[in-house]
Parts: C-alpha cells; sequence; structure tokens
C-alpha cells in the first residue's frame, strides 16, 4: 500500500499468492483508497494452468483480471492493454 501511495503507478502486477496477505486481500485494501481505487490491477497466479484459464489465458476473478503463470509476453501485454482500455 505505501508503495503505491508513494511511487503512483499506472498499473499493479500482483500475485494472488504472498505471504501476509492475498491478491484478494491487497485489492480491498487498495479499493479503500480514493486514489488507488483508479488503479488497473493485473493479477497471477499458479494456482491454476493457463489450459484451465481457457483460449485467452485470462480470466475476471472476484472482479480483477487474472492471469496464469507462466505468463507469456503476448498475453501479458493484451491483458494489460484490456485494463486500460477499462479504465478509459
Amino acid at each position: 500500500m505505501q508503495s503505491a501511495l508513494s511511487y503512483r503507478p499506472d498499473l499493479i502486477i500482483l500475485d494472488y499468492v504472498m505471504p501476509v496477505m492475498d491478491g484478494g486481500d491487497v485489492v480491498s485494501k487498495l479499493q479503500e483508497n480514493s486514489f488507488l481505487r483508479t488503479i488497473p490491477v493485473v493479477m497471477v497466479t499458479a494456482l491454476v494452468s493457463n489450459r484451465e484459464m481457457g483460449s485467452q489465458g485470462s480470466v475476471h476473478a472476484g472482479g480483477q483480471l487474472m492471469l496464469a503463470k507462466p505468463i507469456s509476453f503476448p498475453n501479458l501485454l493484451r491483458s494489460i492493454e484490456a485494463q486500460f482500455a477499462e479504465a478509459s
């Protein structure tokens, strides 16, 4: 949270599985802040495979875009572009 407030990123790429808080908890905290809630978030996870994610290699879970690891650069780029398109 403090890093996002200090750096004011245009996009946050966030792993779902982390120590202390999972990615869903972090997104919930981001949503509580009026500035941070506008930052697009792409979550990544190793909990499911690309095959389970479907043809796009991504799904929306809990309102957030989620990508399966390993992430291909074209899929990451497509997902980032989609997040910015949704934010516009």
